[in-house]
């Protein structure tokens, strides 16, 4: 929420609740929870930035709980006072409404953000412990199959030609995003003149939280089409997204052209995402490592030359963490119980008959039962 957006002055107006909401978000909204310290240390910040879009979902996301917490009858005046029953009564507010898994995980995320932002870091656990089906909210962050366009059938070239027939902006911005890996965003801001830097590509605008990284160019292709990329930027300055737009309208226009040539899952069967996906994983190929959603198995081979593959694939891809190359190439894992959810029932144990010449103790599980859990997936 900008200074000049006209909320802000009703917000001030309006006192209570939302102006105290608003004032905790104006403070905070913009870095990661004190949980990053350590990570912000590392990369020589006292405080790491999170991007525009993560402080917009953080505002929409904390004004709508707050204001569905008052329609379930728990009217809070006094924003700080927000406790665990209200974060229990919300999350079986949202579990009754049938939302999706991801929906009710962020929304508690955000509030455990909340609750470090004042002073009370307990205030959210797992949201498992919150619903009455846990099954309910467990997330699925590995691919489970290859989001690669060219996978799944579509030519990429051939919708490069016709996109380009249609928009040739369009379609270089597709290039781009599909020569060099890049978000959406990213692609929209890139400025194709400053961020050359010969042999490297410096992606500074549009990224997750500000971070600049360097993406290699490596190929004829990323060198092709950067310089395409130029000549229809033009200025030394200027951007990809088209001009006389804001942000916001190109990227609604890309997004109004993606679904005009059927780039949709319910068109195509594919996302502007998969072509990252596609990268990633080609990328990882090139390294000697197969991904676990082309046929590979992360579990053999030499651990050190994997660890590195995926670590030099997730800095070109702008993650600091190689667990969410998953979400790109899949993951092999042998599955291991989690720890038991902080304040769920200890299961039923029915004692079984023991072996010859041993005693059964009562509540005692066998030797070959499983142990109560699920398996925690990284994000």
């Amino acid at each position: 929420m900008t200074k000049r957006d006209p909320r802000v002055r009703e917000l001030r107006r309006a006192g209570g609740w939302k102006k105290q909401l608003y004032d905790i978000l104006r403070e905070h909204g913009g870095f990661r929870a004190p949980t990053s310290r350590a990570r912000s240390a590392r990369n020589g910040r006292t405080r790491a930035a999170v991007g525009l879009a993560t402080q917009d979902r953080r505002e929409e996301v904390l004004f709508r709980l707050f204001a569905r917490l008052r329609e379930l009858g728990y009217k809070i005046e006094y924003v700080r006072n927000i406790s665990v029953k209200h974060v229990s009564a919300l999350a079986l507010d949202m579990e009754a409404a049938g939302l999706s898994a991801s929906t009710i995980q962020n929304s508690c995320s955000h509030l455990r953000v909340f609750g470090h932002w004042i002073g009370k870091p307990w205030l959210v656990g797992d949201a498992r412990q919150y619903v009455r089906d846990p099954e309910r909210v467990r997330r699925h962050y590995a691919a489970t199959a290859d989001k690669s366009w060219r996978t799944n059938g579509v030519d990429l070239q051939e919708v490069l030609r016709q996109m380009s027939l249609y928009d040739e902006r369009a379609g270089i911005i597709l290039e781009v995003i599909a020569a060099f890996g890049l978000r959406r965003r990213e692609g929209l801001a890139l400025r194709p003149h400053l961020a050359d830097e010969k042999d490297t590509l410096l992606v500074k605008h549009g990224t997750k939280g500000g971070r600049p990284r360097q993406v290699p160019i490596d190929s004829e292709r990323k060198r092709a089409a950067l310089e395409r990329a130029k000549a229809v930027c033009g200025s030394v300055n200027a951007h990809l997204g088209w001009g006389g737009l804001s942000m916001s309208q190109s990227d609604n226009k890309l997004e109004h052209i993606l679904r005009k040539f059927g780039l949709t899952r319910a068109g195509k069967g594919v996302t502007l995402h998969g072509l990252r996906a596609e990268y990633a994983c080609d990328a990882l190929e090139k390294r000697g490592v197969t991904p676990p959603v082309r046929g590979g198995d992360f579990t053999q081979g030499p651990k050190d030359v994997r660890e590195a593959a995926c670590l030099a694939v997730g800095d070109e891809l702008g993650h600091g963490r190689t667990g969410v190359m998953t979400a790109y190439t899949g993951a092999v894992r042998s599955r291991q119980p989690a720890p038991p959810v902080r304040g769920a029932p200890r299961p039923t144990v029915t004692p079984c008959a023991a072996p010859t010449g041993q005693v059964a103790v009562p509540g005692t599980p066998a030797a070959n039962d499983p142990e109560p859990g699920s398996e925690r997936h990284a994000a």
